[in-house]
């Protein structure tokens, strides 16, 4: 039961973690994905207090955390990534945005190898552009090398926006 257990919320965390990536490209505001799979999860909490009550190996609050922690991870990813996958192709447009600010966020990353845990240093790079959209929403996006390489500060950029499943707009 603990592997079911460990695979169930190492699923979970995979899938929560995704809908942050698609939530990156993606403009909503950032309150709504979390309030809309708070309250599916509150809403289907008593429909399911028995199953977690099973998976959970006990009674009170931490099956309310367990149920908490699945569905709204979960939903969280199937309104972000679906509105981001299954965005509509045919709606694409082209959008000027005007750059705030160019960001490089450089880590240093160790890992032990060895029987003498040696650690070995390694640096990535993470670029992100602060931009504002023609209705004014702000956003930071993350940005490969090339895009990060051809925007100015204070220019501007032409990004490829296509309308989402859930009318979320969609920077491909």
């Amino acid at each position: 039961m603990n592997i079911v257990r460990v695979v169930a919320a190492s699923i979970v965390l995979l899938m929560a973690t995704f809908g942050y990536i698609c939530y990156e490209k993606t403009l909503v505001v950032w309150w709504l994905p979390i309030l809309f799979s708070f309250l599916l999860s509150l809403l289907t909490f008593p429909l399911f207090s028995g199953c977690w009550q099973r998976m959970a190996g006990t009674k009170g609050i931490v099956t309310l955390f367990c149920h908490f922690y699945a569905v709204g991870g979960t939903c969280y990813f199937l309104l972000l990534g679906s509105n981001y996958f299954w965005a509509d192709s045919s709606s694409g447009w082209k959008e000027e945005v005007y750059i705030l600010e160019k960001e490089n966020v450089v880590k240093t990353i160790s890992s032990r190898s060895g029987r003498r845990y040696r650690n070995v240093h390694r640096t990535v790079h993470y670029y992100y552009l602060t931009v504002r959209f023609i209705d004014g929403t702000c956003k930071q996006v993350p940005v490969s090398l090339s895009v990060y390489n051809r925007a100015r500060e204070n220019g501007t950029y032409i990004f490829n926006m296509q309308r989402g499943l859930f009318g979320f707009r969609v920077i491909k």
